[in-house]
């Protein structure tokens, strides 16, 4: 391959080089360069060889350019010459100069009584070949020496004219318009006003120069006040509320209001003064808030629900409603109780007064008539016992099993009978008093039958409490019971599908034995379970409202797994005489935690508007009382009618005041009122 170096396309040097097979880089070499050249190129060539043996680039190629030629300083004279008269007003001046091209004014001296004028040639070049130059500078003869006037500046008061500091001396130039205010200085307690003259020109012969300048005294300086904020009780203007707050305020009025901080459980009121004026003088300042108590935050009340026998006063069961601040209906929370109808109350209304004090309602119902009475057989078991079952009590007292009223349940109550109580005697009905749970109480003979011998033998077991409890709180979630025999044992096992969502973690079966008394050993069986892990659920209230807040329905609670429901899933089907007005929101979220947003949903309902109905309106034709022709009717919409407008056309009789007259026998003509008329 060919290395060149070429100036401008034409090759100034060149020689050919192999390049093996991993390839060459070649560098420009300015020792290659021949004389009057000057190397270009800077960066090396990597060169490859192909497999058909030719090279790439081929050939390589090194840019170089002619040199410069040499370059010689010129010799530069310049004559300074008088503008007018053309002679020489001070000697020559040289200076050695590298080629470029000058401005002559650069060169020209300092000559006393001339001023440089202008120069030829100007600008003027250096060729660089060593060419002297010649330059000529002219000059004009100065004007007269001009001179500066000194100032002398009076600071005086703008009233009084006297002055408020030493006169100060400036110099100014000559012949140039100079306003007097630059040279107004500080003077504590003053600001500059105008000055006397406004302006001047030296004369430039230095003639001095007077002038005044005038200050006008500055306002005093503001100083804040000290504002004190007393924060009181309105009620009890002596009793501070908080501690005093200070503000320190610039000069100006205010609003006291503004200055009201929060106290909890109060509300600003009131200041005195309403607001007040800071005079810039630092006077302090004093002033006073008052507060008003908040109204304390409603509390709901638990309200009791007594319901009882009208004709016993004997409580038969009780309710309880956590109720808002409202008054409400007593009826409104009468409870279904078998055997029995609501009657009344003993106030028609209550009201829960927002305080949370509790309230107690008793409701009064009726026992409804009795059932028809089942025939009674004697029957005396093997130990002489009498014994009575179904217990189905309609009686007084009122007992209750395990805070359930015994009242009414579905169950056997198995117990021993004692006597019959003639004196209880009612409505041709006898009562037996019989000990059920260690109390006397008493049911009425249509209430129960004798039990059989096998439902005898049943009686001599004994009952096992069984509790499932969760290890977590020592609640029990599910109680049950078993059946021992007195002086005998039982095994009781656990029954898992009733701890759906628990882990059995006691033993799965527990031995228990019983005693001829029918003591118990263990005295209940505990089985201990840890609840699984469950997604908590959150509980949705709602209550049902007609306009004035009054329950219109029971409230209602739902539970519901995390997520967003329609407010529609907790509605109820439309109470009678009502029709849907609004509902507070229209979704309900709970939240992963179990919390309930909003914990109430509240559905208003209005009372529904009837449709008019007509009335079907008889009119009674008479004439003295008596008929006169057949009653007519007609079915009227609502409104007020003229009854004359029903009048019918009776033959022989004349329409009057309700009623009809005949005409006189003497006079058919003629009609005569009814004295009843």
């Amino acid at each position: 391959m060919h290395v060149s170096y070429s100036c401008a396309g034409a090759e100034v040097y060149g020689f050919d080089e192999t390049v093996p097979a991993e390839g060459r880089s070649f560098a420009p070499d300015a020792s290659l360069v021949p004389a009057g050249y000057e190397l270009v190129s800077t960066g090396e060539v990597l060169v490859t060889l192909n497999p058909d043996g030719t090279t790439s680039p081929n050939p390589v190629v090194f840019e170089v350019q002619q040199s410069a030629p040499q370059v010689v300083n010129s010799t530069v004279t310049f004559h300074h010459l008088d503008e007018v008269t053309g002679q020489q007003i001070t000697g020559d001046t040289w200076q050695d100069l590298a080629p470029e091209t000058y401005s002559a004014s650069t060169y020209q001296q300092a000559v006393e009584g001339y001023t440089y004028s202008y120069a030829s040639p100007d600008p003027f070049t250096v060729d660089g070949m060593g060419t002297p130059v010649e330059v000529t500078l002219y000059y004009t003869p100065s004007a007269p020496q001009v001179v500066n006037s000194t100032v002398t500046v009076h600071h005086v008061d703008a009233q009084t004219s006297q002055p408020i500091t030493g006169d100060t001396t400036a110099e100014a130039d000559a012949n140039m318009e100079t306003y007097s205010s630059i040279y107004q200085t500080q003077v504590e307690g003053y600001t500059y006003s105008y000055a006397d003259p406004e302006s001047f020109t030296p004369d430039g012969m230095g003639t001095p120069v007077e002038v005044t300048l005038y200050y006008t005294q500055n306002a005093p300086e503001q100083v804040n006040s000290t504002v004190t904020i007393h924060h009181r009780d309105a009620a009890d203007t002596g009793v501070s509320l908080a501690d005093d707050t200070t503000q320190s305020l610039p000069a100006g009025p205010y609003d006291s209001a503004a200055y009201a901080i929060g106290i909890d459980g109060y509300t600003f009121q009131s200041a005195d003064p309403v607001s007040f004026n800071v005079d810039g003088a630092g006077t302090p300042v004093e002033v006073t808030l008052y507060y008003a108590q908040n109204a304390p935050e409603p509390v709901n009340s638990t309200v009791t629900f007594h319901h009882k026998d009208a004709a016993t006063d004997q409580e038969l069961t009780s309710t309880q409603q956590e109720l808002a601040p409202n008054t409400y209906a007593s009826a409104d929370y009468k409870t279904e109780i078998e055997g029995y109808t609501y009657a009344s109350a003993a106030q028609e209304s209550f009201t829960v007064d927002g305080t949370g004090a509790p309230v107690d309602v008793t409701l009064y119902y009726n026992q409804n008539a009795p059932t028809e009475p089942v025939v009674l057989e004697e029957y005396t078991n093997q130990y002489g016992i009498t014994t009575k079952g179904s217990l189905y009590l309609r009686s007084s007292p009122t007992t209750k099993d395990n805070n359930k009223v015994v009242q009414g349940v579905n169950k056997d109550v198995v117990m021993p009978t004692t006597r019959r109580v003639q004196s209880l005697d009612n409505d041709g009905y006898s009562w037996y008093r019989v000990n059920y749970n260690g109390t006397d109480c008493y049911v009425r003979d249509d209430c129960f039958r004798l039990l059989t011998e096998e439902e005898m033998q049943q009686y001599l077991n004994v009952e096992v409490p069984v509790k499932y409890v969760d290890q977590a709180t020592g609640e029990a979630f599910y109680t049950t019971t078993a059946q021992c025999a007195k002086g005998g044992s039982v095994t009781v096992e656990v029954d898992l599908n009733q701890a759906q969502g628990y882990t059995l973690v006691s033993e799965a079966s527990v031995q228990v034995s019983a005693d001829a008394n029918g003591t118990l050993t263990p005295a209940e069986v505990v089985f201990t379970f840890a609840k699984e892990q469950q997604a908590v659920k959150g509980t949705v209230s709602a209550i049902y409202v007609d306009e004035a807040q009054k329950p219109v329905a029971e409230p209602q609670t739902f539970e519901r797994d995390p997520g967003n429901y329609s407010v529609n899933e907790f509605a109820i089907n439309t109470p009678e005489g009502y029709e849907p007005l609004q509902v507070n929101v229209q979704e309900v979220i709970v939240h992963d935690d179990g919390t309930v947003e909003p914990e109430t949903v509240v559905f208003t309902y209005a009372v529904k508007q009837t449709e008019p109905v007509n009335s079907v309106v008889t009119f009674h034709h008479l004439c003295d009382g008596a008929a006169i022709t057949g009653d007519t009717q007609q079915e009227l919409a609502p409104n007020t009618y003229n009854a004359s407008d029903y009048q019918a056309a009776v033959e022989g009789y004349t329409y009057a005041c309700l009623l009809y007259t005949s005409p006189s026998p003497r006079d058919r003509q003629k009609s005569r009122m009814p004295s009843s008329a």
